[in-house]
């Protein structure tokens, strides 16, 4: 019976040997198949970043060229301004040029 008992436990020893072998390197595998999704989602998160900051550098260029276009706006406005008052003064200093001529051809007449 003892050498029935030394075959069963060697094969017992055998088999958990194989076991545990068989499972260190599925680990392994697994390890890898998690580094590849690690790598893949490092990819799409940089992939989204990079997207990220090309929609923040896109609206800064926006927002520039809008404040750029306030600024010419309000620039023109000052000068249609500036012009409508200088007409306005001309406008004023020729009537006051009519008057002054109508009053002196009223003296001369009344000479």
């Amino acid at each position: 019976m003892q050498p029935k008992f030394k075959t069963t436990a060697l094969a017992l020893l055998i088999s958990l040997g194989v076991v545990a072998c068989g499972s260190s390197g599925g680990g392994n595998n697994m390890d890898n198949s998690s580094n590849i999704t690690t790598s893949k989602n490092s990819e799409e998160n940089s992939k989204v970043e990079e997207t990220h900051k090309a929609e923040e550098a896109r609206k800064a260029e926006e927002a520039r060229k809008a404040e750029e276009a306030r600024k010419a706006e309000e620039a023109r406005k000052a000068e249609e301004a500036h012009k409508a008052e200088e007409a306005r003064k001309a406008e004023e200093a020729r009537k006051a040029e009519e008057a002054r001529k109508a009053e002196e051809a009223r003296k001369a007449e009344e000479a």
